[in-house]
This record gives structure tokens, C-alpha cells and sequence, in this order.
């Protein structure tokens, strides 16, 4: 999204950044940018940073995109492993419960399989496994992990279109027995636990069917 170089100013308050900013930053910020195609990275900006942010303006849309710096942007990423950590730091002693991470890791925004969340496991656990996790093992990987924006969670129009192929009769809806089938045998399987959690949140209580357009609909809601 971002890149470029940075020279100190006279006033430390402030430097100089000479950058350049991906055109789908633009569109991410409801733009319109006048670049059809996959967007390249263009000169973007001549500006001053104050405060950890730098008001940037692209050359090619002409709009103004406020962006954090690089120092400030660890920083708020760090404040949100921190935040979401500590939630399950019940004795307070940096460090959690192994079975916890992966429910970390989801707070956080991350999707990743169960395959890539033992991978994960692997790089943070001890040499002799506790059963617990530190913090300070958890924080620079989870940092790359944001950083790099890895395991981002499936757009709504295609966790929709997956639905409606398990739908087969275009009913609408899926029977729990029938998602319960396809999740448990196919691909990567959901353990027992996942697929009664997923059931509880999926299932209308009142027609006992999986409406999944709504449930597709929450999902995302969520992980915004």
C-alpha cells in the first residue's frame, strides 16, 4: 500500500516523505481512481508527517488519503495483539492457554485453516511444549502476520457461491444433517466442537434450517 523514502526535517516534529501509494488505496477509501486494471504503484505524494501521519495525494485521482506511518502503524497493531492477548491473560502473567490462540488469532481478523494455525503453533510454542503460549513469542509473530495481511477472511460473495453449490436444489437453505455432512467429509474436516459451534450460530432456531444467505450476511458483519 505504501512505500517510499523518509528525510528528517529541520523541526523533529516532522519529516519529509517522497512516497508512493497503491492505487487501491484510493478505492478502498470510496474513491473513484481513473486507472482501470490491477493497480501499480505511482508517485503519489510530496508531503510533510506530524504525529505519526502523513496526508498523502495521489497524482493519478487527485484525492487525499490520510495514511499512518510506518512506526505508527506497528504501534496500532501492536496495541491490538496486546488488547486481544490480554483478554485471555487470565493470570495475568503473559501468557495464555494454548487452545486460546486460535480464538486470538480470529479476534484479531485472521482466518487461517487448522493447518496453517498448527504451523503457527509451531513457531511460538516452546522447545518443551507447557500448554501455554508468551506473549513475548506471540507478539513479533503475529505482527508479521498483520503485516504481511496474511489469513484474511473469504469475501462474502464467495463464501455465498460455496453455500449455493452445496444447495443443489436451489432451496435457499441446507439442512444442519446436510452441512454437517459436507464439513465433516470433504476437504479439510471439521472437528466435532467446530461443527457444533458452527451449527449454533448457522441454524434459525425457529425453522431449524441454515439459511445461509443470512448466516453469510453475519459472518461477514463480523469480521468487519
Amino acid at each position: 500500500m505504501f512505500g517510499g523514502e523518509w528525510q528528517d526535517g529541520e523541526d523533529p516534529a516532522y519529516s519529509l516523505c517522497l512516497g508512493w501509494i497503491v492505487l487501491s488505496s484510493c478505492l478502498s477509501s470510496g474513491v473513484s481512481c481513473d486507472v482501470d486494471g490491477d493497480p501499480p504503484a505511482v508517485p503519489a505524494c510530496l508531503c510533510f508527517v506530524a504525529s505519526f501521519t502523513c496526508v498523502c495525494r495521489c497524482w493519478s485521482c487527485h484525492c487525499f488519503i490520510t495514511m499512518l506511518t510506518p512506526e505508527a502503524m506497528i504501534s496500532e497493531i501492536h496495541k491490538q495483539i496486546t488488547d486481544a492477548f490480554d483478554v485471555f491473560d487470565h493470570e495475568f502473567n503473559k501468557t495464555v492457554d494454548v487452545r486460546e490462540v486460535g480464538t486470538i488469532i480470529r479476534s484479531l481478523g485472521c482466518c487461517p485453516s487448522e493447518g496453517e494455525l498448527h504451523d503457527l503453533l509451531a513457531e511460538i510454542e516452546e522447545e518443551e511444549p507447557t500448554g501455554y503460549i508468551r506473549f513475548e513469542k506471540f507478539l513479533p509473530t503475529m505482527t508479521k502476520v498483520l503485516m504481511e495481511r496474511r489469513y484474511r477472511p473469504i469475501p462474502e460473495d464467495v463464501l455465498l457461491r460455496a453455500f449455493e453449490v452445496l444447495d443443489q436444489e436451489k432451496k435457499g437453505h441446507l439442512e444442519p444433517e446436510e452441512l454437517t455432512k459436507y464439513m465433516s467429509e470433504e476437504g479439510e474436516p471439521f472437528t466435532q466442537e467446530e461443527m457444533e459451534e458452527m451449527l449454533s450460530a448457522a441454524v434459525d432456531p425457529d425453522k431449524n434450517v441454515i439459511l445461509y444467505k443470512d448466516y453469510v450476511a453475519m459472518m461477514t458483519v463480523e469480521d468487519n
